[in-house]
């Protein structure tokens, strides 16, 4: 089953068999090959680009919506613009290096901190303060499901901004077959981005593609 919580609240929980496509469990209970050899053939998050930026704040702006909120431990960007230090950077950065939704800030400075910490330190600099900002691109991954009587194995939690986050990663599919982790975000089903509560919905269907915005925060 896969578990649904809300944010802040004591949740509700749903349950729904689901199993990744080419993942049907041998007859014994054991692994198929193709399901064993599948995890090492997936793109790996540890490849995820992280490069960084300096810059000083723009007649005392970002530049950029900032989500502090989700997840204390991604803090990632949802705009660029259209005026401020981050949007400068933009105008003038080398190719792969624009910044985008949910690239996240990794540190300031070279110290980590909470998503709050991040952008607290990045507002409390003076305008004519040069800041370095490490950034993660995450890798965002395509996995196809179909329903079946094997449990997903995940604990979601819709934020206040309608995203839904991985909040655990249980015995199930998933586990098994699929690099899915803590704190990744799961933002569209079947190629459509919906509002938390539809997107959940959707995760119900009997066969779908969800893409999932996967951090590496084992580099963090």
């Amino acid at each position: 089953m896969f578990r649904f919580a809300q944010c802040c609240d004591g949740g509700e929980q749903k349950s729904s068999g689901l199993t990744i496509i080419h993942s049907v469990p041998a007859s014994d209970g054991s692994w198929t090959e193709e399901e064993v050899n599948r995890p090492a053939q997936e793109e790996s998050r540890a490849r995820n680009k992280t490069f960084q930026i300096t810059l000083a704040k723009s007649r005392g702006q970002l530049g950029a919506e900032i989500d502090v909120a989700s997840d204390i431990k991604v803090c990632s960007i949802v705009a660029v613009g259209p005026a401020g230090a981050l949007c400068d950077w933009n105008a003038t950065c080398p190719v792969g290096e624009t910044l985008e939704e949910f690239d996240r800030i990794v540190d300031v400075d070279g110290i980590p901190g909470s998503s709050q910490e991040l952008v607290q330190k990045v507002m409390a600099a003076r305008n004519d303060e040069t800041l370095t900002l490490t950034i993660e691109k995450p890798m965002i991954k395509e996995v196809r499901v179909k329903r079946d009587a094997a449990p997903l194995g995940l604990t979601l939690t819709m934020s206040d901004q309608h995203q839904v986050i991985v909040q655990e990663v249980g015995k199930g599919v998933i586990q098994a077959i699929a690099d899915i982790r803590t704190h990744d975000k799961i933002i569209a089903v079947n190629g459509k981005r919906l509002p938390g509560l539809l997107l959940v919905d959707k995760l119900q269907q009997k066969e779908f593609t969800m893409q999932v915005v996967c951090y590496n925060l084992d580099a963090s």
